[in-house]
């Protein structure tokens, strides 16, 4: 899973303050908190406050560079953002693989993703300094991003990656031991009600295995389904109800 604290935005040679602005609201959006000045053409001002709302913390005390040579000794992994050329580099990749690449891969490597001027981006001698470059796809007709328009299409699939790996850990998904369970529960339960009363019962439950090994269970979605066939069982095949069902009468 990406660690946000890990990643830093750097926009180098900025003309317009109002995308120093924008560019640190879309990292507070997305839940990052790193930027980087590298010699900057423009004063901060009133634009980048406005435009900035509560982010304005994030270039009031982002580190500035005078390159990104200056930069390249505190990250491990430099990536530029670039529409021309893939021959350039021997590495290119677009914002979304990017994003799974650094969630499986580099989550614990210091990274920095470099975004160039609004006149002309990033210049060869830069995209040398980078591991990789990223291109964001847009339609061939007008393919030129705003930097911070540019700034948010990273930072969302970033995040995207971020919440894909907090999913994972909240989810609790079952474990086969589980999953075995259910299937067994299904089976008895099916049994004591003579289900399916025509046709292949062993077919019957090798197609519910399949349905519940592709449902992607979470633990409290077997714990339910155990429930409601011990409630079954219980109220329509003469066992005890549990006390909590009671209420159901």
């Amino acid at each position: 899973m990406i660690n946000p604290d890990n990643i830093a935005i750097v926009l180098k040679g900025t003309y317009y303050d109002g995308n120093i602005g924008s560019a640190a609201r879309a990292m507070m959006n997305m839940g990052l908190r790193n930027m980087i000045l590298v010699s900057p053409r423009c004063r901060i001002g009133e634009e980048a406050f406005a435009n900035a709302r509560y982010a304005s913390p994030l270039f009031e005390n982002a580190p500035v560079y005078d390159s990104l040579k200056e930069l390249a000794p505190h990250y491990e992994l430099i990536l530029g953002t670039s529409r021309r050329g893939e021959d350039r580099l021997h590495m290119w990749t677009t914002p979304r693989a990017m994003a799974k690449e650094l969630s499986e891969k580099y989550n614990h490597v210091k990274t920095a993703i470099v975004f160039g001027d609004e006149k002309a981006g990033l210049s060869n001698e830069d995209l040398k300094s980078c591991s990789w470059y990223i291109t964001i796809p847009s339609h061939p007709e007008f393919e030129s991003l705003n930097v911070s328009q540019a700034v948010m299409v990273i930072c969302y699939e970033l995040y995207l990656a971020m919440l894909e790996g907090n999913q994972e850990v909240c989810k609790e998904k079952a474990d086969q031991g589980g999953i075995n369970s259910l299937n067994e529960h299904v089976k008895q339960f099916f049994g004591k009600i003579n289900f399916p009363p025509w046709g292949s019962k062993d077919r019957t439950l090798s197609d519910v295995s399949r349905i519940i090994a592709s449902a992607d269970l979470r633990r409290t979605d077997v714990n339910l389904a155990h429930g409601f066939l011990r409630y079954m069982e219980a109220k329509y095949l003469g066992g005890k109800l549990p006390r909590d069902f009671d209420k159901t009468e």
